[in-house]
């Protein structure tokens, strides 16, 4: 009876030992797939969709996201690398975009960012910015 509670507990251990190393690369692989996911709504225009991806604590309105991020066509995104510190995520990445509604044609533009994530109830969410386009037009405005 001892030596089957010893081997239960042995492998008890094991299976927490493989799950708790397994974690790591799961939180960096869905880290990525949410980072992923984020982009392509932004690429394919569903900034609703892509709104929520921010973190919910965030006070950007998905009224104020669409206006600001629909200000820009999204053209395509890399992500060079992820990184995770418990409920902490960058996500470094490249992106393609064009300005839109101006009087004047603007070239597609280029732009390296390290994007910052939290673990928040059991996902992913993106900690958008503070600078964002319709927040510098609502400060200009007063």
């Amino acid at each position: 009876m001892r030596r089957d509670n010893v081997c239960y507990g042995f492998w008890v251990i094991i299976v927490f030992l493989v799950t708790s190393c397994s974690q790591t690369a799961a939180t960096e692989e869905s880290l990525r797939a949410r980072s992923q996911s984020y982009w392509e709504a932004m690429i394919k225009g569903n900034y609703r969709e892509a709104h929520e991806y921010l973190d919910p604590r965030s006070r950007i309105s998905a009224d104020k996201f669409t206006d600001g991020a629909s200000k820009f066509r999204w053209i395509n995104y890399r992500i060079e690398e992820v990184k995770v510190d418990k409920t902490d995520g960058n996500v470094t990445l490249s992106f393609t975009f064009r300005p839109l509604g101006l009087p004047f044609d603007v070239p597609e533009l280029e732009r390296s960012e390290k994007e910052l994530w939290v673990f928040y109830q059991g996902a992913w969410y993106y900690r958008e910015p503070t600078y964002n386009v319709g927040d510098a037009a609502d400060n200009q405005a007063k």
